[in-house]
């Protein structure tokens, strides 16, 4: 995934993240909706930096490993 190499990570962090999504982890993206709609790793959810305090219940409902983005 090119994704991983245009966020800077080497083979050990992508192997991380790529067993963490293997078994359920959530992507969570904090950009702007504008910027999440221009584009997005496949499956994540958009909840835009700002927003994280007040969608804190919805994120420890997920109840799985998050992964921000």
């Amino acid at each position: 995934m090119k994704i991983f190499e245009w966020l800077g990570f080497g083979k050990k962090k992508k192997q991380k993240i790529m067993h963490a999504l293997a078994h359920g982890a959530v992507v969570i993206d904090v950009r702007s909706a504008n910027e999440f709609d221009n584009g997005h790793f496949p499956g994540s959810k958009n909840i835009p930096l700002q927003r994280i305090v007040s969608q804190s219940d919805r994120i420890k409902a997920m109840d799985k490993t998050i992964i921000f983005l």
